[in-house]
């Protein structure tokens, strides 16, 4: 018997992949909730199962009931009575880490998943499971561990989770990143990692309604002459919550239209807030939505007049960023690394991160409506191009073709006796990898920006011009190709090329070549191979068309790594 609760079922599965294309995410999260990091997950269940995949998720037993059409939610039962789950690593949260460890391994004992997908602290979870059943794992990396220290408890717990952390890097055949700080940080101290930007985007895939967001700004102003100041996301000290507090006096004792709208935070917390404002006479010039849906914050957003982003610390993207972009608002922004980011100053004003100082820069765009409406022009066109859903899933898709691949091509043991090579489409090589120096005996510092068929004296079956017009084609192409090895050694391989096409708009060619046993005889007679044996071997041989390989999947110059030294 389970012991967790399967709270949704998908039950229409038509047009999905075949049922060992499932994939388990683990979500150590409340789920769902309206935060940074469930949102993020809700996007990628979403992406997932739109990929072709069908999907568990297992997440915490606290938060709202989820549904998505192909994604099956799980949760364990709620044992120890917790009701909420606080931002950042916490023995809290260890408790339900080992009830999600546990249900992660009846999971993987007993249904048959492609991959397991764990998310910050549920990435050794997965990377512990999938080594023991041999499933592919993804860790994706959602926040800076710097940004959650404080009492001596907490750092405690952080220093070991960041020793859990590294291990866990080094366990998982990819490792997503939310954004280029926690990207770079994996890549410091990993650097063989195979690493995935996977950006955020907007915690909304629906836009404004004009309609509804004229609602909202009437709802809000309390006079026909108010700027709006808005201001969304959690209480969290990093968020520098209390740079934006300390700043609102001596803004609002200045400028008399000013009005803050403060959309987030808890009960208690905005008590808390409301009671020092208090002080200052001013509690009645600022408004605390609460939590919204996220659906409904677009028209909050365009109904404002600035946003404000006070974040101090991190090295991860803050997501109301994205949210603000879609807003078309000017971003006033502490001048901080996490703003740095995704900000520059043609689309957002800076200001030093100190309460005089982010006032001054408040005061600023108070009364400048031209600046204002300059700099909220340029983060639409962002997320028009680049800071979307589509553009999302593209990217994730990537990651797990290349881990698909990875784990199909390590069954049939491709890398062990295999070569491989990544050559643009003029032949110059650009990836040589391990196999390749066994194989040839040119290392990669004389192999990599040679041409491939002239450093491998390449004799082929055919002309080719004829190869490169069907690989045009077709996308890829096989058969039997000649080389010379270093030592000028005759060497016959079966030759499998892909050619694709990344996101880039770059053309790769990934060529994998297999040694014929039959080499033993070009040194000294006529193959005494029968030609009914030839053919059996190059139906064993493994290939590129083995495997799906999807065109939109740059990443492969890392997993390749990654095969050898799984198999090597």
């Amino acid at each position: 018997m389970p012991i967790f609760k399967e709270e949704e079922e998908e039950s229409n599965r038509a047009n999905r992949t075949s049922p060992s294309q499932r994939v388990l995410v683990i979500a150590p999260q409340p789920f769902f909730e309206w935060r940074g990091s469930p949102i993020r997950v809700s996007f990628l269940l979403r992406a997932l199962a739109e990929s072709g995949f069908d999907v568990d998720l297992l997440c915490m037993p606290v938060g709202a009931p989820f549904t998505c059409p192909g994604v099956t939610v799980l949760r364990p039962p709620n044992v120890f009575g917790i009701k909420s789950m606080p931002i950042g690593p916490s023995l809290r949260k260890a408790l339900f880490d080992l009830l999600l460890f546990m249900q992660t391994l009846f999971l993987a004992a007993t249904r048959r998943y492609s991959a397991i997908h764990g998310i910050e602290d549920a990435g050794i979870i997965a990377a512990l499971i999938g080594r023991i059943f041999s499933i592919p794992v993804v860790y994706e990396k959602h926040s800076d561990l710097d940004s959650y220290r404080g009492g001596l408890l907490r750092n405690a717990i952080l220093r070991v989770y960041s020793v859990v952390e590294r291990w866990t890097i080094s366990l998982a055949n990819a490792i997503i990143a939310t954004g280029p700080g926690l990207a770079q940080q994996v890549k410091q101290s990993a650097p063989g990692a195979n690493v995935h930007h996977i950006f955020d985007i907007p915690s909304s895939v629906k836009g404004a309604d004009a309609e509804r967001t004229s609602a909202v700004r009437g709802h809000l102003k309390k006079s026909p002459d108010e700027i709006l100041v808005t201001y969304v996301g959690s209480f969290a000290v990093y968020q520098g919550i209390d740079l934006l507090f300390a700043s609102i006096p001596k803004v609002l004792q200045t400028h008399t239209q000013a009005r803050y709208i403060i959309i987030g935070g808890s009960k208690h917390e905005i008590a808390q807030r409301k009671n020092d404002l208090a002080q200052f006479g001013l509690a009645e010039r600022v408004s605390f939505i609460g939590k919204i849906p996220p659906d409904d914050l677009p028209n909050y957003l365009a109904a404002s007049d600035i946003l404000l982003s006070p974040r101090i610390a991190g090295q991860n993207t803050p997501l109301k960023l994205l949210d603000y972009f879609a807003a078309g608002k000017p971003i006033l922004a502490a001048d901080t690394a996490a703003n740095r980011l995704l900000l520059n100053e043609s689309m957002a004003l800076f200001a030093n991160a100190s309460p005089a100082a982010y006032a001054d820069g408040t005061i600023r765009l108070l009364n400048d409506p031209e600046l204002r409406a300059h700099l909220g022009s340029k983060g639409q066109q962002l997320v028009r191009n680049f800071y979307n859903f589509s553009c999302f899933k593209e990217r994730l898709k990537s990651c797990y073709d290349g881990v698909i691949y990875q784990a199909a091509a390590a069954q049939t043991r491709v890398a062990a006796a295999s070569a491989a090579m990544i050559r643009d489409a003029d032949g110059n090589i650009a990836v040589w990898d391990v196999g390749a120096e066994k194989l040839y005996g040119f290392n990669a510092a004389d192999a990599v920006g040679s041409i491939s068929h002239d450093l491998l004296r390449t004799e082929f079956p055919e002309k080719l011009g004829a190869i490169e017009q069907k690989l045009e084609q077709e996308k890829k192409w096989e058969g039997e190709l000649l080389h010379t090895t270093q030592k000028g050694t005759k060497l016959r391989v079966f030759s499998s090329w892909q050619r694709i096409e990344t996101v880039d708009g770059l053309t790769q060619i990934f060529e994998l070549n297999q040694p014929l046993d039959e080499n033993q005889d070009l040194h000294g007679g006529q193959d005494k191979e029968q030609p009914e044996g030839n053919a059996a071997k190059r139906k064993r041989s493994a290939s590129f068309s083995d495997v799906t390989l999807a065109a939109s999947c740059p990443e492969v110059v890392d997993f390749v790594f990654g095969i050898r030294e799984m198999v090597i």
